[in-house]
Formats: C-alpha cells, structure tokens, sequence
C-alpha cells in the first residue's frame, strides 16, 4: 500500500468536506507558511487546522512536540478563508487509524497541562478522517469526547 503524504492526505480531507457543502481550503506549502495547513467553517468557529501523519508512539513522540510548536504559531498566521464567523478555534487533522497513537500520546502529558494549553490556545477539535471511507469525525478537546460524526 502506497504512503499518503501529509499533503495529499490535507488535500482528500479538504475535497471530502467541499463535497459535503462545509466551507474549506488548504494551503499546504511548509511548515515555514504563513497559513495553517487548512482552514474549515465548522459549528459556527473559523478552525485552523494542523494535520500529523502519526503511526507508533514509540516514533511519533518528536511529531507531537512539533505539532504544539505549530499550533502556538497557528495563533499568528493568516486566515484564508473568509467568512463572518467571530469565533476561532485551532484543530488537529489525523488519519482515522491513527487515534490510538494520538490518544496515547496526548495521555503522556498531564491532563491539567492540557486543559491550560486547550483553553489559552483555543485548541478545541481533534479531527479523525477516514481517507478510504471519507468519514469525518470531530472530537472536542482536551477530553476527547466525541462531538459530530460527518
């Protein structure tokens, strides 16, 4: 089975969510851009989103240090969609089979570290998306409870 680069995967995401009618755009260059990875209009927020290809815990441990890294300067970068949403939250993009990881990872750190960073940061959704099923599902952070199934 091919590897799905963080682009392309960002790229079937963003095409999923256009053809179920939900405003969204990409703008995939660097980790150096001045955008978020993606943007989407979702449950009344503007959402700017980092996605991570993680697969091992055990390998993917650097990626979520990368990843906050990202997020703090997600805060500052421009938004390329336009819309008249007040609200603005940042989300992280993850393949569907990559939620064990995730889950592990995010448990190594203490929840009230995450509850801080969640709320300052407005770090509201993990995303899961299924690139063969093109299921979408949003989970509200920092307890990961389930919100919205797409």
């Amino acid at each position: 089975m091919k590897k799905t680069s963080e682009a392309e995967f960002v790229q079937k995401f963003i095409e999923n969510l256009q053809k179920k009618g939900i405003p969204a755009e990409k703008h995939f260059c660097s980790n150096q851009s001045e955008y978020a990875d993606c943007e989407i209009i979702f449950d009344n927020e503007h959402i700017q989103i980092e996605a991570k290809m993680l697969s091992d815990p055990r390998n993917s441990s650097n990626q979520m240090h990368m990843l906050f890294g990202e997020l703090l300067a997600d805060r500052n970068r421009k938004k390329i969609l336009s819309s008249d949403v007040d609200r603005s939250a940042l989300g992280i993009l993850i393949p569907e089979r990559s939620f064990q990881c995730f889950k592990e990872l995010w448990n190594r750190y203490k929840s009230e570290d995450m509850e801080i960073f969640c709320r300052e940061y407005q770090l509201h959704y993990l995303i899961l998306f299924g690139e063969n099923t093109g299921d979408i599902s949003f989970y509200k952070l920092p307890q990961l409870e389930s919100v919205t199934k797409l």
